[in-house]
């Protein structure tokens, strides 16, 4: 959401974009799912190991570890966006209270 702060000066106008908390706690959300994936192919990966069967455990083996690459990957890849995100705001926030101490 982006919201049009004028200036003192008319003529400029200030795009400030305002995050939204549902946005911060969607993310939050996606990342607790990732982690659970993780947790759960890592715990999958351990049972395959106790299994007797050979075939069994093949496919768990290789099950767990597609749930544990696809987990990891999304994770670092929501992370990413988070701090990617944040560092852009405060770069605009910055700029912002630069913009309000020049003006005064």
């Amino acid at each position: 959401m982006e919201i049009e702060r004028p200036t003192h000066n008319p003529q400029r106008v200030t795009h400030v974009s305002m995050p939204g908390v549902f946005w911060w706690i969607w993310q939050v959300i996606l990342t607790l799912a990732g982690s659970f994936f993780l947790f759960f192919g890592i715990h999958l990966l351990i049972a395959a190991y106790r299994l007797k069967n050979p075939s069994w455990f093949i496919m768990t083996f290789f099950s767990s570890n597609l749930i544990i690459l696809i987990s990891a990957t999304i994770l670092v890849g929501i992370i990413y966006r988070m701090i990617t995100f944040r560092r852009k705001h405060e770069d605009d926030d910055k700029l912002l209270i630069e913009d309000v101490v020049d003006d005064s």
